[in-house]
């Protein structure tokens, strides 16, 4: 993603409510890997990591946050080599409650 792209994203997410966000955090975690290893794109994911604490909407919230803890979880070994991948893995782990316990599995 482009730098321009990702802050125009990161608005849309901020300034929408999640029901018509949904389909950003979809993207991103059908492109999981793209995301996390990607320098612009990295910051999408953990804007939108940060965000999932905070929405209204309690039943796709977590629905939203399994899915990126899965993701990250079926992606540890590649995110975690990449230099920009260990910043979302980092992020995650403080971020995302309890997913240190997934990750070790």
């Amino acid at each position: 993603l482009a730098f321009i792209s990702t802050h125009f994203i990161q608005k849309i997410i901020k300034i929408f409510p999640l029901e018509i966000t949904l389909k950003f955090f979809y993207i991103a975690d059908k492109h999981f890997l793209k995301f996390a290893t990607d320098k612009n794109a990295m910051c999408v994911l953990k804007y939108m990591m940060k965000g999932i604490k905070s929405n209204e909407n309690i039943e796709k919230t977590l629905e939203i946050k399994k899915h990126f803890i899965n993701s990250i979880t079926l992606n540890t070994d590649k995110i975690i080599q990449d230099c920009y991948g260990n910043y979302v893995i980092s992020f995650a782990i403080n971020g995302l409650g309890n997913i240190h316990k997934e990750l070790l599995k």
